[in-house]
């Protein structure tokens, strides 16, 4: 789920790739990403639109999360 894309086209295409520091970083920073969406996800709604001052902010902010962290395989996370 928190692999870069290389590798995951890499996987895809069943080629062996040597996995270098910049993978490593792009894994950390989707890990990263995640926290900070489940983080504010976690928040009640009326919290959220309490501070952004947007009622449809939790809304469209679940939507971006399912769009970015709920794939089915590494085709479907290849894809998006």
């Amino acid at each position: 789920m928190f692999m870069p894309g290389v590798l995951l086209e890499a996987l895809r295409a069943n080629v062996q790739i040597v996995r270098t520091k910049e993978h490593n970083l792009e894994s950390f920073c989707w890990v990263i990403l995640h926290a900070v969406y489940m983080h504010a996800i976690s928040l009640k709604k009326k919290a959220l639109e309490e501070i952004t001052g947007d009622a449809k902010f939790y809304k469209r902010l679940t939507k971006e999360f399912r769009a970015l962290f709920s794939s089915t395989g590494v085709v479907d996370l290849i894809e998006r």
